[in-house]
């Protein structure tokens, strides 16, 4: 399969969600600052979806890079990685709109799990290939921060956590996804960018 075609079909579609989010935020009501004020919610809101898409695709792209070819179980994993994101927008805008709110603080969440799950299937579905082709070059791969963050089962037990938190306080959703983004951000860093 051409890695390439599906690389630029990745890299148009990101974009595309990336600019349905900053459509969904409202010009202020009024031309003091408690109209932008009053649009807050929804700023934080597109604010970490933007960092979230950010370092989804950077650290896609990586592991794009450790790969020479695509076969087709990688192809629908990206396909159904980039479903997940694009329903991205419409969850920070719901959340935006009600942050205090069980139900859109759910769905975010939801939103993120299956993304995360997408995300994990397609890096089993890299690295699997990775080794297949005998390049040397897993370690890169298993070696990024947020596969080991993926594989953790303390990472599963704080999601379950925060899920149920949830209930009691929805903005906990978006605070727990806000905080593992930056950290994973930060992570970046550390990457070997001398692949050989």
């Amino acid at each position: 399969m051409n890695k390439g075609r599906i690389e630029a079909f990745t890299d148009a579609i990101v974009p595309i969600i990336v600019t349905i989010m900053v459509l969904e935020f409202k010009v202020p009501e009024s031309a003091d600052i408690t109209g932008l004020l009053h649009e807050g919610p929804y700023l934080i809101s597109y604010m970490v979806g933007f960092l979230f898409i950010g370092v989804a695709w950077f650290n896609h792209h990586y592991m794009f890079e450790l790969v020479k070819k695509l076969n087709l179980k990688i192809y629908w994993l990206n396909n159904l990685w980039l479903f997940t994101m694009s329903l991205i927008p419409v969850s920070a805008a719901w959340l935006g709109r009600f942050p205090t709110q069980v139900a859109p603080a759910y769905f975010y969440l939801i939103i993120f799990l299956a993304w995360t799950i997408a995300y994990y299937g397609i890096s089993q579905a890299l690295l699997a290939e990775i080794i297949q082709e005998q390049t040397g070059r897993e370690h890169y791969l298993q070696s990024m921060f947020i596969y080991g963050l993926l594989k953790s089962p303390i990472f599963g037990l704080i999601n379950i956590l925060v899920f149920i938190a949830v209930y009691f306080w929805p903005p906990i959703g978006i605070t727990f996804t806000a905080v593992e983004l930056i950290v994973v951000a930060l992570s970046i860093r550390k990457y070997d960018f001398n692949i050989q």
